[in-house]
């Protein structure tokens, strides 16, 4: 295994043969131009990764599949939020139920089954939103463009390393490092919209850094601004606004000694106005009729404030990181009365999280040892505001009462030992194998084991695989008997939904294989075959009582579902000269409901369904143009299967909602004006291609056969992005 921590075996590299063999075009997203005009995709080349072992070691030796893209390619493509950045990424789509709450899943796992990280630190504010997704907000909670050197993203349970939240895999944002001589950068770019009822989006990013004192004290310094335009198309996006700025000390006491000190604030700001990107009025079919119900606009704030100190020490007997962080992060709605009014009926949710963790990496002759530790200790607060946000009729705001009686706040405590070992078989073959212990307050003990391995058949073939088991914890707001609130959104079957203290942890088993090949020309392949099996997967469902004050259905978070996920991965990088460069990825998703209780309103189950929203097949094709050293152009074809939504709340029509596939194609380039500005251009789904929003009458409680069954997602359209990065 080749790794700084010790003298590599080989460092011979993966390989795939039977791409066409199985009958699997190979497509990846994102290609890189040699020369300095790299264009930007997914990079899967040899590079130094930390995210799948907690050290630095080769991709081609890490135990996990893993892809790479640069902040280099990354600001030479429009680029606005997380999302756009590793959406051409096999294994990954961009779900949600509207346009407003789409989110990263990986694996066809939702997103609060992916742990999303900066510098390896959690971002934890994703359970100030009441009912624990994030709406997207974890995407735009993330270090500017400008400061970023990489993403490594982990395709697969991570549990193991990371606890909690890692059973889809793990997304690790990389910054910058202090540079030995003062410089920095700025971009600034826009998105203009070409279709009349959508928004335009205008941002920019700065990163200064430096030493105060050379080879002792080193500052950097960054953020960034956008403002998007709400769209004026129902489901559409909303208007928003983010800012941040963040500050990093470096103290280098010794050369192998590293002192962090960081600190941060962001806000990010969101409205959704009635007869923009929110309909008026919801239209509902009752006895034959066609009757109107008010609808509701938003306008809410978040906020995230953080520090970080961390310890890195290289020494004689190997190395060892020590960190403390801490984040406080806050939603806060309008008041009722103002006319713009948010399902938490004004409650201001506070969320405090603090994560003390340790890692000791043991370098021996055959073996490389990790051990580590992690305590969490959170406190969400203001959330009694909650308990009254069912709004119904003329009972606007009435409190409803809950058997189990009133919360207004709740605490967790965590912590987490854990040990891996990578051990040399042989100079060509290399098995990780690590355990991790995790006790919590609510659920108790849960062990977590994974074994993999990475077997170098050839200087050119890597094959590797292995099986993991992964979890995840419920939220902080599910297993509290407490805890109140709406379950949102304008369907029929809106209600009132509870925690439940029996709740236990989502646990899954998931295995992959795969093989890769590197040429010394740089032609590389790889397929990856996986399947993931899902117990105790959480959801709510109809107790079958309603609220005696608003009348609604009551709701109750239950272990109800067993889910089996399993899929293929490809990618293919292609230099067909020493100009053009073709990358390509193609992902299949087979995910099916099975064992599970859930049902539709009308009690058919839901087992053999697809999960909600999860395209079954994406692709993506890219080809890169260095038409001179100055200039590089690239295009690129976009693929999204159909998906379904198939849940309770849909409604007593039963109809199961499809989204049919999307193709869109994309033209751009990039020209160096000089050494330190760069220009970019790019024209975003040249066709303006979108699906009609299904917008029929949603179905009232003794209805049936009506309903909207279509798409529930409105596209952007055509977008014309310019931009322009200028360093110094």
């Amino acid at each position: 295994m080749s790794s700084p921590l010790r003298p590599a075996a080989m460092t011979p590299r993966p390989l795939i043969v039977a791409l066409q063999a199985i009958g699997i075009t190979a497509l990846s997203a994102g290609g890189v131009l040699a020369q300095t005009t790299q264009a930007p995709g997914v990079m899967e080349l040899s590079n130094i990764v930390v995210t799948a072992s907690g050290y630095e070691q080769d991709i081609k030796d890490a135990p996990a599949s893993i892809s790479i893209i640069t902040g280099e390619e990354l600001r030479k493509q429009p680029f606005s939020n997380l999302q756009d950045a590793i959406r051409h990424t096999e294994g990954l789509s961009i779900v949600g139920s509207d346009a407003a709450g789409k989110d990263i899943a990986i694996r066809g796992m939702p997103a609060d089954y992916t742990v999303i990280m900066v510098d390896g630190q959690r971002r934890n504010s994703r359970e100030t939103r009441t009912r624990g997704g994030s709406s997207g907000l974890q995407s735009q909670l993330i270090p500017p463009l400008d400061a970023i050197e990489r993403i490594e993203v982990v395709r697969g349970p991570m549990s193991s390393l990371y606890g909690a939240d890692a059973m889809g895999g793990v997304i690790n944002i990389i910054t910058r490092k202090v540079p030995e001589t003062w410089g920095g950068s700025i971009s600034a770019d826009t998105f203009l919209s070409q279709r009349d009822d959508r928004g335009d989006l205008s941002q920019t990013s700065f990163w200064l850094g430096g030493p105060l004192k050379t080879d002792l004290l080193g500052l950097q310094v960054y953020g960034k601004y956008s403002d998007q335009g709400e769209d004026t198309v129902w489901a559409g996006r909303p208007g928003s606004r983010d800012k941040s700025v963040t500050a990093k000390l470096t103290l280098t006491p010794t050369d192998k000694q590293e002192i962090s000190l960081e600190a941060g604030y962001e806000e990010f700001s969101r409205i959704q106005s009635l007869g923009k990107s929110v309909r008026p009025e919801n239209l509902v079919s009752k006895a034959g009729k066609i009757i109107t119900k008010a609808n509701t606009g938003t306008l809410s704030d978040d906020s995230r404030s953080h520090w970080a100190i961390s310890h890195k020490g290289r020494w004689d007997f190997g190395e060892t990181e020590l960190s403390f962080a801490h984040e406080t992060s806050k939603q806060r709605t309008l008041d009722p009365d103002t006319g713009l009014v948010s399902y938490d009926g004004g409650a201001e949710p506070k969320l405090d999280s603090s994560i003390l963790q340790g890692l000791v990496t043991l370098p021996f002759e055959r073996h490389v040892l990790k051990i580590g530790g992690q305590y969490e200790w959170k406190k969400l607060s203001n959330v009694d505001g909650e308990n009254s946000s069912f709004k119904n009729g003329n009972k606007k705001n009435a409190v409803t009462p809950n058997p189990f009686g009133a919360v207004s706040e709740i605490k967790r405590k965590s912590w987490a030992l854990f040990v891996e070992d990578a051990f040399d078989v042989t100079e060509d073959f290399t098995v990780t194998a690590g355990i991790r212990l995790d006790e919590d307050e609510y659920y108790g003990s849960h062990w977590t084991p994974r074994l993999y391995g990475v077997y170098r058949a050839t200087p050119t073939v890597t094959v590797r695989g292995g099986v993991a088991k992964g979890f995840r914890a419920p939220t902080m707001r599910q297993v509290v008997p407490q805890y109140v609130t709406s379950t949102g959104g304008p369907t029929s079957q809106t209600g009132i939904m509870y925690g439940n203290p029996d709740l236990k942890p989502e646990t899954s088993v998931n295995t992959e294989l795969g093989v890769r090949y590197d040429a010394p020309s740089g032609f590389s392949a790889s397929l990856t075959l996986f399947n993931n099996d899902i117990k105790n997967k959480i959801s709510s469902d109809y107790t079958g009582g309603d609220d005696p004050v608003t009348g609604a259905p009551l709701y109750q978070y239950l272990n109800i579902d067993e889910v089996r996920i399993r899929g293929i991965e490809t990618s293919l990088t292609w230099p067909v000269t020493d100009a053009v460069k073709l990358t390509a990825n193609y992902t299949y998703t087979d995910s099916k409901r099975k064992k599970g209780s859930e049902t539709t309103f009308l009690g058919e189950s839901l087992d053999g369904y697809a999960l909600d929203k999860t395209p079954e097949h994406m692709a993506n094709v890219r080809v890169d143009w260095q038409v001179n050293e100055k200039l590089a152009t690239w295009g690129r074809a976009n693929y999204e299967g159909k998906s379904y939504w198939a849940a309770y709340r849909n409604g007593p029509s039963s109809h199961i909602r499809e989204r049919k596939g999307l193709t869109t194609f994309d033209l751009g380039l990039a020209y160096n004006v000089s050494n330190n500005v760069t220009v970019n251009a790019a024209v975003v789904n040249v066709a303006n291609k979108v699906l009609d929003v299904d917008y029929a009458p949603i179905c009232g409680a003794a209805e049936a056969g009506c309903g909207p069954s279509g798409n529930w997602m409105a596209d952007p359209g055509r977008q014309i992005w310019l931009g322009m990065n200028v360093r110094f």
